[in-house]
């Protein structure tokens, strides 16, 4: 997911989105357009982490009504995060997509949509993690708010920061004295320049803080590295043997994605039975709504073009 810069945007007319109490909501449903039961939520990967963890999102809309539903807006996905103060959440705009790409410009002006009675429909799926100037959206502990709007903006959900102790507080002093947050990122991996240097540095970082979770993130990103190419050059074997033990010393949701991505190593390398049964493996056992959806789509009629298209940079 590609970072753009700071964006100016509309909703219904609003040139500004205010500061707002953490039980309130946008301002886009206030206007009387659309019904009570028709609803945009965010289901979160995760809601409680460490910091500089990534998170991954589902956005669905629902028609709770057993009637058709004919509602006008801007039908585009506009992100938001905030950090919980004082009972009040610091909104901040993340970015607005359309089709799956970010907007640099203004949303399109409103149109009609119908939705089905008693329907449920994907949107959208992200991950959060770097904002726009490269730094970490859950780089500090404490409590955060994630929205989202498509024509009707949800009611936040909230993730917990949680301070590092132990290992993980060792790890987290590292991170921050040799700015290692961004190769933690699975939403930048695939994005960033990186060498067989940046490899090194952090497979000495895993080594070092081994009983930590920031290794195992750490592990994960060296997969990703290997998997892609480091240097012009992937090397699959290397990325599903460090994704095969992460499988297995790894605790839920770690264990699955890793297995995930192993699915995808073996996708790449054209053994497809294999991949479909880690993925099959991952939708049955995840309780991850993100992984459980992208798994579901893996396996399903849409591979492999889901794959290339949602992993483009993967291949």
């Amino acid at each position: 997911m590609k970072q753009q810069s700071s964006m100016s945007f509309k909703v219904l007319g609003c040139a500004l989105l205010l500061t707002i109490s953490a039980c309130s909501s946008y301002a886009i449903n206030t206007f009387g357009c659309c019904p009570e039961n028709v609803k945009t939520i965010v289901r979160l990967s995760d809601t409680k982490i460490l910091p500089f963890e990534s998170v991954s999102l589902l956005i669905e809309t629902r028609n709770e009504t057993s009637q058709f539903q004919e509602i006008t807006a801007q039908w585009v996905i506009l992100l938001y995060t905030g950090k919980v103060e004082s009972k009040e959440i610091k909104w901040k705009k993340y970015n607005f997509y359309e089709g799956g790409t970010i907007l640099e410009d203004d949303p399109p002006f409103s149109s009609k949509r119908v939705f089905n009675p008693d329907s449920v429909k994907i949107e959208g799926v992200f991950t959060i993690d770097l904002n726009e100037t490269g730094q970490h959206i859950f780089a500090v502990p404490g409590k955060y708010a994630v929205s989202a709007s498509y024509g009707i903006t949800s009611d936040p959900e909230y993730i917990d920061v949680i301070s590092p102790t132990g290992a993980d507080a060792n790890a987290y002093d590292y991170i921050l004295k040799h700015r290692l947050y961004k190769f933690l990122s699975e939403n930048n991996m695939t994005k960033i320049h990186y060498d067989r240097k940046t490899e090194k540095e952090l497979a000495k970082f895993a080594k070092r803080f081994g009983s930590s979770k920031y290794a195992q993130l750490a592990k994960i990103s060296i997969a990703l590295m290997n998997l892609k190419g480091i240097e012009g050059k992937s090397d699959l074997p290397k990325a599903i043997e460090i994704l095969d033990k992460l499988e297995n010393d790894s605790k839920e949701p770690l264990r699955s994605r890793a297995e995930y991505y192993k699915g995808i190593a073996f996708y790449k390398s054209g053994e497809f039975e294999a991949a479909k049964k880690h993925f099959k493996n991952v939708f049955e056992k995840t309780s991850d709504p993100y992984l459980k959806y992208i798994s579901e789509k893996a396996i399903s009629n849409q591979e492999p073009r889901f794959l290339e298209l949602f992993h483009k940079n993967l291949f």
